[in-house]
């Protein structure tokens, strides 16, 4: 269902704008933001986990839309809706929430604090016709837009601990903690900062771990409360704050926030590496397939908006089994990773190298700006990274293969091009790898362009 209401206080009217172009999606789980981007495919859905983290974004950034996720057990959604509609009173406000909570969904677009609600789960139709009205908002004679410091997008969450015990706070911020500790060690430390402000009121916060710094606040510095952070009697930081008068702070209180932080600085870092290990081949410490597929669905989403090219290369090594039967499979893996070393001399910082599989590599070269500096196109910039490399190839000795092997590796591969080959992330690798098997055909050693033949590598 969806609920329309006019709430414009003032009787200003909002103009047509157009289609839906960018949505700000605040506290939906996975399955609801799925849903979401089937509905409006030709938007930007940038998604927040929280209505801290989402103010704060809605503050600095232009949206025609807000999506919120809302509950009757959040007893700050009022709170939380008025600070959205402070910073940002131009936006359509469209709220999410269960069967269950229809009539506080109701209650609150009467209040004006939403202008739309549907139900959970978000079903399409619903959503396109909550999001139909969007507006661009025209300023009466006594109502301006307004953007919002990340320092004051954070003291509006002041707002949404009133009415809060200390535990219940400590909860909040533990839980934010948690889940911030998920994203890093950089988001982490920022959020430690923060946390500071809302828990203890201090004015500054300053943060150091992990070789990192961070600080929230006015002007931070002048600290008058330090405390080493340790974790089993190490050093793991140190945390700074300017409090208005450290004698009237609860030692049991800021013991407990103090223990906390070691463990979820150590966690944030076990994150990174653990999406480096999920996102990197063992052998050549390239990207894995799975690593690749994801970066590439998301430049081609980001291509289709920006109007930029993208070049995949997929190439393999010609009788490749043929130096794993007579060299063994050390031998193989010597080529793979020496290989993978060249490759990244050839590619420049954007660009993406990944072991597609076997002796399978893959280049996903794209423009970081628009337009190209002059002299380097697609896909003859492509083919001039894969010349460069083949050249190095050439003269690279592989001690495992001794000095006869020098010069005889050889490979073969297939270009295909966004948007001029394929329109999708699957419709790409399937051109270039039809590429690669037509380089094949016309005697290996060589790259073949989709339509346009093969380019003998010299």
């Amino acid at each position: 269902m969806v609920q329309n209401v006019k709430t414009n206080p003032s009787g200003t009217d909002r103009q047509q704008a157009g289609e839906l172009k960018r949505l700000l999606m605040v506290g939906a789980d996975r399955p609801s933001a799925e849903q979401v981007e089937l509905a409006v495919p030709r938007a930007e859905v940038v998604q927040e986990a929280d209505y801290m983290d989402g103010l704060l974004r809605a503050g600095k950034e232009e949206f025609q839309a807000v999506l919120l996720r809302v509950a009757s057990s959040d007893r700050q959604a009022p709170s939380v809706l008025r600070a959205y509609r402070k910073v940002g009173p131009h936006r359509l406000t469209v709220l999410a929430v269960e069967m269950w909570d229809e009539p506080l969904a109701r209650q609150l677009v009467a209040e004006g604090l939403a202008d739309q609600y549907v139900l959970l789960p978000i079903s399409r139709s619903e959503l396109l016709a909550a999001v139909a009205p969007v507006r661009q908002f025209v300023p009466g004679p006594n109502e301006t837009t307004m953007a919002v410091s990340p320092l004051a997008a954070r003291r509006e969450e002041l707002a949404f601990h009133e009415g809060l015990d200390w535990s219940q706070k400590f909860a909040r911020e533990t839980a934010e903690l948690l889940h911030t500790a998920h994203q890093g060690p950089g988001p982490l430390l920022e959020r430690i900062c923060w946390s500071g402000i809302f828990l203890f009121g201090a004015e500054a916060v300053k943060v150091v771990a992990e070789g990192r710094e961070a600080a929230a606040g006015e002007a931070p510095s002048d600290f008058n409360f330090h405390s080493p952070l340790l974790e089993d009697g190490c050093d793991a930081g140190g945390l700074d704050m300017r409090l208005a008068d450290p004698d009237k702070i609860d030692e049991t209180q800021i013991g407990s926030w103090l223990r906390l932080l070691p463990g979820l600085i150590r966690l944030a870092g076990a994150q990174v590496q653990l999406r480096e290990l999920a996102n990197t081949d063992p052998v050549t410490g390239l990207a894995n397939r799975r690593h690749m597929m994801a970066v590439l669905g998301d430049l081609i989403a980001k291509a289709r908006d920006q109007r930029f090219r993208i070049t995949l290369v997929i190439f393999d090594f010609d009788d490749f089994k043929h130096y794993n039967d007579r060299y063994g499979h050390p031998a193989g893996d010597e080529i793979l990773r020496e290989a993978a070393i060249l490759i990244r001399k050839c590619i420049r910082r954007q660009d993406l190298a990944a072991r597609f599989g076997g002796d399978e590599f893959a280049l996903v070269l794209w423009d970081a700006q628009s337009p190209r500096s002059p002299g380097s196109e697609h896909p003859r910039s492509a083919l001039a990274v894969m010349d460069r490399f083949c050249k190095m190839l050439h003269r690279h000795q592989f001690p495992k293969l001794g000095t006869q092997a020098q010069g005889a590796l050889t490979i073969s591969g297939g270009l295909a091009t966004f948007p001029w080959d394929a329109r999708s992330a699957d419709e790409l690798i399937e051109k270039a790898d039809q590429a690669l098997l037509e380089a094949k055909r016309s005697g290996k050693n060589r790259l073949y362009l989709v339509g346009q033949g093969p380019e003998p590598n010299d």
